[in-house]
């Protein structure tokens, strides 16, 4: 499985830049600030990345929960969250972001965007894949929604948005972009780097289950795609920052 090789090298060379990062250390028993921080850092990668790697189908102490045709994409759901708490260690912290760009931009989405941006995917596959979310995101379903009667048939993006996403999160930047989406029907600017982030969004305010797309098959295409992006940002970015450390 691609996204899983791709984890699993990323995190390999996570540990190799913490190691870096030691040899180099004038006194690698008192680093500087800068030089704990860049360990602790890839060391935080590292760890995650493996463990989302290494991680297998959810076991539940419940036949129901084990026979549910659901039980695959909420696995993925998870090894989604190990994956972005990887991310998120490297592209929190200034002394990372600064090895691929020395200005690092104050927002969580422009963060992740310069280590997608850097990380030279290959950008066929990545077009290929946001073309089927896209499509995904496009397909109607019947759902309800704040001043819509039941049953209205309403493009799953703009169910997820105004249905499952709480009204705070609706009016920051992400939400303002699904929201031209959906008045325009273009998604273009609804690119990878956004997606994947409207992916933690969503996961972590508890918005993004199968019932929300209405359709089992298409749930889990959407979120074997998003988790193999992440995977390959994540694979090209650790062979970028080795060599910057």
């Amino acid at each position: 499985m691609p996204t899983l090789k791709n984890l699993e090298s990323a995190g390999k060379l996570y540990g190799d830049c913490a190691k870096q990062v030691t040899t180099k250390c004038s006194d690698p028993e008192n680093p500087t600030a800068p030089e704990s921080e860049l360990r602790i850092a890839f060391g935080i990668a590292s760890d995650w990345s493996r463990r989302a790697a290494a991680m297998r189908p959810i076991d539940y102490d419940s036949n129901l929960m084990n026979k549910s045709p659901k039980k695959h994409s909420v696995s993925e759901m998870i090894r989604f969250g190990l994956s972005w708490s990887a991310m998120n260690a490297l592209f929190s912290r200034n002394s990372v972001v600064t090895l691929l760009n020395p200005k690092p931009p104050t927002s969580e989405l422009d963060r992740f965007r310069v280590f997608y941006n850097m990380s030279g995917v290959d950008p066929a596959m990545m077009s290929g894949m946001l073309t089927n979310l896209h499509n995904i995101l496009a397909t109607p379903t019947l759902s309800a929604i704040p001043g819509k009667p039941p049953g209205t048939s309403l493009p799953i993006l703009q169910v997820l948005h105004e249905k499952y996403t709480p009204p705070q999160y609706q009016k920051m930047s992400a939400g303002k972009l699904i929201t031209a989406a959906v008045g325009s029907g273009n998604y273009s600017k609804l690119d990878l780097p956004v997606l994947i982030y409207l992916m933690r969004n969503w996961s972590v305010h508890g918005g993004l289950l199968g019932s929300s797309f209405r359709s089992v098959p298409s749930f889990n295409l959407y979120i074997n795609t998003i988790s193999r992006a992440l995977s390959e940002v994540h694979a090209c970015v650790a062979s970028v920052l080795r060599t910057k450390v």
